[in-house]
This record gives structure tokens, sequence and C-alpha cells, in this order.
């Protein structure tokens, strides 16, 4: 099917697919240096009753990782009925992490059990004229573009690096937007 769309420059559907709704959409991201293994920017768009609204959580260090997630556990704990949509394992992969060291076990397993990672639910139903099924690549073809021309996980972790050397604001400004405009494209 994938070839078929990328030949005939279509989207197709495969069967009835469903994405989980609420009354409280959150879509959410994380930026982190997997190969150290630290989390530092959580993003996330917040739609409720007709707005939205845009959360950032930055930590300067490692030890910093804790408390960003707790204010985003926050954020979230003021909505009792919400769906938190990401893209891709890595969010999941992180809540599960920090649901040990976070002392509020009971929260984040709500947070879990009411997320829905939207890769899965296209890989087994929608097949766009795309190489990959990358976030970039299919909002790209949507026609949604970053700020960044070259914005990609790998250069967010060039990025991050270079702001630990140099502590640049535009630097941290530039992370900022791409996490916040991955959760756009999300």
């Amino acid at each position: 099917m994938q070839a078929l769309a990328i030949r005939d420059k279509k989207i197709y559907v495969l069967g009835s697919p469903e994405l989980p709704n609420s009354a409280v959409q959150i879509f959410f991201d994380v930026e982190g240096d997997p190969d150290r293994g630290f989390d530092y920017l959580l993003g996330m768009i917040i739609q409720a009753g007709g707005l939205e609204k845009h959360y950032s959580f930055w930590a300067d260090s490692r030890t910093e990782e804790s408390r960003v997630f707790q204010q985003f556990l926050d954020v979230v704990s003021a909505y009792p009925d919400f769906r938190l949509y990401s893209y891709g394992s890595y969010a999941a992969a992180f809540l599960r992490r920090m649901m040990k060291l976070s002392g509020r076990e009971e929260l984040t397993k709500c947070v879990l059990a009411r997320s829905v990672n939207v890769l899965s639910i296209i890989r087994a139903h929608i097949y766009f004229p795309t190489y990959s099924n990358s976030l970039k690549d299919i909002a790209r073809y949507l026609r949604f573009d970053w700020t960044e021309p070259d914005a990609s996980g790998i250069q967010s972790i060039v990025w991050r690096r270079r702001w630990e050397e140099t502590r640049s604001t535009g630097l941290k400004e530039k992370l900022m937007t791409y996490n916040s405009e991955d959760c756009v494209a999300l």
C-alpha cells in the first residue's frame, strides 16, 4: 500500500481508523538525548473548551528532569478527562521511566492509560505517499513546515549539546520552538 501511495501520490486508508477522543486533547512531545538517557524538554498543547494552551517545561540539567516532570503532572492533573497524544514510543517510555521516580505513580498510570500513540494508528491504517512514517515526512507532506529547515530529532541533540557548551538563549529558544512545532504537527 505504501508503494501504491507513493506511485499514485495519494493517501490510502485501510479499514476505519479511530483516534480515541476526549473533551480535552493534549498533544505531547519530549526532547531528550537518548545516548545519555536524559530528557530535558517537555512540550504540550492542550485543547479544551475551544481554547488552546501551550506549555514548555525546560531542564537545564539532569537534576532538574524530575522537576519538569512534576510540572507536567501538575498541569495534566487539572483535567479529569483527557487524551494525551504523542508520536511514536519515546514519550511513553519517558512516562514509564519517570513514573518510578515521581512519587505520583497513580497519576502517571492514569496518564499512560489515556495515552495514544498516533503513529501506531497511522501504521495500521493510513498510507501516505512518503518514504517513511516519520512525523517530519508526514507533516511536511501535509504542508506543515518547521521554522528551522533542518529541524530533526538528531539536529535537536546537536542544538542541545551546543546549548550546554554556550548557554545561548537563541539555541534554547530554537529548541523550544522546535518542540512546540512538533506538538503542532502532531
